[in-house]
C-alpha cells in the first residue's frame, strides 16, 4: 500500500484534517513569498526616517555626523527585520503555553528596544530636532464644560 492509499483510507476527520493541513501549508508558502520583502520595506522605511532624525539631532563634523546617523540606521533597519522575522518564524514552531508566553514577552521586549532605539528618532525627523522633547499643545476646554463640582452652564 503506497502512502497516499494510506491516507485516504482513513476516517473522514483524518482527511478533513489532512486538508486543511494542506490548504494551512499553502496559505503559509503563499505568506512566505512576499513577508520578507514588506518586512524589507518596513524596516527602510523606518531606517530612512532614523537617518533623518539622526542627522538632524548630530552635531559637529559633517562626514563624521553622516557616517554615524547611516551606521545607526541601518543597525535598526536590520535589528527591525531580523526581529519580525524570527518572532514569525519561532511563533509557530512553539508548542507548549510556558513557550508562547515566554516567546511572547520577548517580542515584547524585542518592540521596546525598537521604539527605543528608532520611534523618537522619527518623531525628531518628522517634527524637527526639538520635536521628541516640545511638549503636546494643550487644549482649553470650552467655559461651560461639565466638571464634576461645578453645577451645568446656565445655573
Amino acid at each position: 500500500m503506497t502512502a497516499s492509499e494510506d491516507r485516504d483510507t482513513g476516517a473522514p476527520e483524518d482527511r478533513r484534517d489532512l486538508r486543511e493541513a494542506r490548504e494551512l501549508e499553502a496559505h503559509l508558502r503563499w505568506l512566505d513569498s512576499f513577508t520578507p520583502a514588506a518586512l524589507g520595506i518596513l524596516a527602510l522605511a523606518s531606517g530612512i526616517y532614523t537617518y533623518l532624525g539622526v542627522t538632524q539631532l548630530l552635531d559637529g563634523n559633517e562626514t563624521l555626523s553622516v557616517l554615524a546617523a547611516l551606521a545607526y540606521s541601518i543597525a535598526v533597519s536590520v535589528g527591525i527585520f531580523v526581529f519580525w522575522s524570527y518572532l514569525m518564524r519561532l511563533l509557530p514552531a512553539m508548542r507548549s503555553p510556558r513557550s508562547v508566553l515566554g516567546l511572547l514577552v520577548a517580542g515584547a521586549l524585542g518592540c521596546g528596544a525598537i521604539i527605543a532605539m528608532s520611534s523618537w528618532l522619527n518623531a525628531a525627523a518628522l517634527g524637527g530636532p526639538a520635536a521628541p522633547r516640545r511638549p503636546a499643545p494643550r487644549r482649553a476646554l470650552p467655559p461651560c464644560a461639565p466638571r464634576r463640582a461645578r453645577p451645568p452652564c446656565g445655573m
